[in-house]
């Protein structure tokens, strides 16, 4: 493949105390969509849309198992009426901690086959915000858009964060589709706020 990328991915980290005074950055290059990612945009792609007396359906020819943060391998089943059901989901609410972007505390290399995080934060170290979306920038070849999410230090200690990553909903099933090791850990205080945000972008 050429050395151009067509699919660009930055993470950028900012940590706030409990007065909401900004206390640390981080910015790095993000390198790791996994398997997961590839198996879901191919099922996305390969789907029959035809039609019948009832109206549309729509259906899938040899598609892809998507991996579970338990590691099962689930058989994608795309087949509806009127809609499509296969989505890539990640707008994950306040509080919710079963997919969206997640942070943890594992420091293992990434591999494309990881299903998880190592070590992720539950919701009694970290309680999570709303999951953002913003609009698509578009500037000369190159257009992106960005997912963030807040999430609160609910514990009377500091806690580190060396892992990030995103957890789809592909068809009903949850699913890590990306994960990133800091290049340098961050630091959140008692009370204090770690924003994560993904910046994805296209190039022509």
């Amino acid at each position: 493949m050429s050395k151009k990328e067509i699919i660009k991915v930055k993470l950028d980290i900012e940590v706030r105390d409990k007065d909401g005074k900004i206390i640390q950055k981080h910015s790095q290059k993000s390198h790791s969509f996994l398997l997961n990612f590839l198996k879901a945009l191919r099922n996305l792609f390969d789907v029959y849309v035809g039609t019948q007396v009832t109206g549309t359906y729509y259906t899938a020819n040899g598609v892809e198992s998507i991996t579970d943060p338990s590691g099962l391998a689930n058989t994608q089943t795309i087949i509806g009426n009127t809609t499509p059901i296969m989505v890539l989901g990640v707008k994950a609410s306040s509080g919710d901690a079963t997919f969206g972007i997640q942070i943890g505390s594992g420091t293992n290399p990434v591999s494309i086959n990881d299903y998880n995080l190592q070590s992720r934060y539950g919701n009694d170290v970290f309680t999570r915000g709303d999951t953002q979306f913003g609009a698509i920038q578009v500037s000369g070849n190159s257009a992106s858009f960005t997912i963030s999410r807040d999430f609160t230090n609910v514990t009377s200690s500091y806690q580190n964060i060396y892992e990030v990553g995103i957890e789809a909903y592909i068809n009903g099933i949850p699913a890590f589709i990306l994960r990133d090791i800091l290049s340098s850990p961050v630091s959140v205080p008692p009370n204090g706020v770690v924003k994560v945000t993904y910046t994805i972008g296209i190039q022509a």
